[in-house]
């Protein structure tokens, strides 16, 4: 999730094996860039949701099974109650 180069290659090589992938960014720039020249399933901007959790089930309605974080807080608090058991 966001906009650096690691993120970015992470959720290519994980399309490229056939994953669903959802991205976050911080603004509407890289939401569009994310979802129309990437190809990422989902893109969500996170400074504009109001709740982090009703984003995640949204974009993941039966939870999370692969998750990349090289960042922390607000949203691996909220990618961590919706993961799956075994994710």
């Amino acid at each position: 999730m966001g906009k650096g180069a690691v993120g970015q290659l992470v959720g290519q090589f994980a399309k490229l094996l056939g994953c669903y992938v959802v991205r976050s960014a911080g603004s509407k720039d890289q939401v569009d860039l994310l979802k129309n020249r990437l190809g990422f399933d989902e893109t969500f901007n996170y400074k504009e949701e109001p709740d982090l959790n009703a984003a995640l089930i949204r974009c993941f309605p039966e939870g999370i099974d692969i998750y990349f974080e090289n960042v922390g807080g607000k949203m691996l608090d909220a990618v961590l109650l919706n993961k799956k058991i075994g994710g």
